[in-house]
């Protein structure tokens, strides 16, 4: 099939970021589709791990935009939205999550999930949670108005390449466990178990790959005065992610002392060519947390510079608390 394109193909047409995404989409992110990415992990932890829902004592509702490289042209922006709450009745806990993630025209993804988790107390301070994620997901992706690689190497306005627009369905699942004790916490899940294909071709390479990730997170208290809430809390934490063919760290703190937080966060590629640092400064009191990060794209590879940061905001919502709840203790976050 071929494609045209309205106008000719220039180098002052299509700046050198947009060229490198398109290229690299259409060469390995359609087939090694990957998932979104946030970086204030503390409020958005049904994300991270499904095992965190009703891991306190009350109810959250968690609201988070992240809008990336807004100085690109092409818009990459994610929506979610998460719920959460404890439950005797489930001997544990159970959780919501809607997400929208769009990268420009061309590609959206909708996910709507559900999650139950299971709560196990192994002795007098140390707990288990084991959660479940069922998922509804949409991806549509649009290609009318994508200039392709045999386009730029050819200096031709019609492409050769048999892409269509296309819409698919699919269910996914996912699964994880947290431990937790006093000060720390820490937890492994895995996401995509089944490898959905995510077009309408059934090969391998159009799968959803596996998502691993590992974290542990500890609080460390720099001055003991009469409560909790009073003190300098200091949080570092490190999380490890794998989705073929990508890995990654974050490594970062959380520098706290009520109302108001700080942090700081590594991320860094086994491959040595994508980084950045992100900052975060935090507000927070018995009823909501507000949370602004902002990424500094730093890399070693001449390809391609990324136009601007990211920025990524974040609302933590505390509602109904269950003071009689028989699940006992309950973790123990950062105050972002």
């Amino acid at each position: 099939m071929r494609k045209k394109i309205k106008n000719s193909i220039s180098p002052g047409g299509l700046s050198g970021f947009l060229m490198f995404l398109i290229i690299f989409s259409l060469s390995t992110g359609f087939s090694e589709a990957q998932d979104p990415y946030f970086s204030q992990v503390y409020t958005n932890l049904l994300y991270t791990n499904p095992a965190f829902a009703g891991a306190q004592a009350h109810s959250n509702l968690s609201l988070s935009y992240r809008n990336q490289w807004p100085g690109s042209s092409t818009k990459f922006e994610t929506f979610y939205a998460s719920y959460d709450q404890p439950s005797d009745v489930l001997h544990g806990g159970f959780g919501l999550i809607a997400m929208n993630d769009r990268s420009g025209s061309v590609l959206n993804m909708v996910n709507l999930s559900l999650i139950y988790v299971y709560k196990l107390q192994v002795s007098s301070t140390l707990f288990l949670q084991t959660g479940f994620q069922v998922s509804a997901n949409q991806r549509n992706l649009r290609v009318d108005d994508l200039i392709f690689y045999d386009m730029i190497v050819r200096e031709s306005n019609i492409s050769l390449e048999n892409m269509t627009n296309s819409q698919k369905f699919y269910m996914d699942y996912s699964a994880g466990f947290i431990a937790y004790s006093g000060e720390w916490f820490g937890g492994f899940a895995v996401h995509h178990l089944a490898k959905p294909a995510i077009s309408e071709s059934q090969r391998d390479e159009f799968q959803l790959s596996r998502k691993f990730g590992l974290h542990l997170t500890r609080n460390l208290l720099l001055t003991k005065r009469s409560g909790r809430d009073d003190s300098w809390i200091i949080s570092p934490g490190i999380q490890y992610y794998y989705q073929k063919p990508f890995s990654y760290f974050n490594f970062g703190f959380i520098l706290s002392k009520s109302p108001v937080s700080v942090g700081i966060q590594l991320h860094h590629d086994l491959q040595f060519n994508s980084s950045f640092l992100s900052f975060s400064l935090g507000f927070s009191n018995p009823l909501v947390n507000f949370s602004y990060s902002y990424d500094v794209f730093m890399s070693n590879s001449s390809v391609y510079k990324a136009p601007g940061g990211t920025h990524e905001l974040s609302v933590l919502i505390r509602l109904k608390e269950f003071h009689e709840t028989r699940l006992l203790r309950t973790i123990k976050l950062p105050a972002n």
